[in-house]
């Protein structure tokens, strides 16, 4: 019954009135989509390189610890001791210095099979602005939480513009034919009383 009503509203919508909507709409979905990219979906990328399922292989060759200063403005910012190396791919590719690595020994001349998320600066959102690497079964927890709470966030918040901005074209599709058809049979009906008119 729901959905007889839901489809005969859709068919009698006003074109106008969706696409505004849809217009709304769209920036929030494109947002919304590209913050999936860059929060949820890199963190699953973190927790899969962490137990060695996604990433570039190679070794890392750790060369020193240091304090890195995070976050944004005065007041959010922190220093954090973190550990940085030379990774080198196992594909023969140019070894990568200064590379950041999850790992459990963080002692000068450590050698340890990791994976590699290279940093990717396309997003205009959050890119990731770094090269890091993942020992086994090192850098996930951080990355779990934030899938977990960030993907459920986005679903809640994000995934009625996302529905949005896909079902309202099909929708003002579906109220152009329904108003091309009305206007047919309305034009049937006419030529139809026409002739009864012209046999009396």
């Amino acid at each position: 019954m729901r959905g007889r009503r839901l489809f005969s509203g859709i068919q009698h919508a006003s074109i106008g009135g969706l696409l505004v909507i849809w217009l709304i709409c769209l920036p929030v979905a494109v947002f919304v989509v590209q913050l999936i990219e860059d929060v949820p979906v890199l963190s699953a990328r973190v927790v899969a390189a962490a137990f060695d399922l996604h990433g570039e292989q190679g070794t890392i060759t750790v060369t020193e610890s240091r304090e890195v200063r995070e976050g944004g403005g005065r007041g959010s910012s922190h220093t954090a001791t973190h550990c940085f190396g030379v990774f080198t791919p196992d594909n023969g590719g140019p070894p990568l210095p200064d590379t950041r690595v999850h790992i459990g020994d963080c002692d000068e001349g450590n050698v340890a099979d990791v994976r590699l998320i290279r940093k990717d600066l396309s997003s205009w959102v959050m890119p990731n602005e770094k090269d890091t690497a993942y020992a086994f079964g090192h850098g996930w927890g951080t990355a779990l939480v934030l899938f977990l709470f960030m993907g459920l966030f986005l679903l809640i918040a994000g995934g009625p513009f996302v529905l949005c901005a896909i079902l309202f074209p099909v929708m003002m599709i579906a109220a152009l034919i329904n108003r091309a058809r009305n206007r047919g049979r309305g034009a049937d009906a006419t030529a139809t009383d026409a002739a009864s008119g012209a046999d009396d």
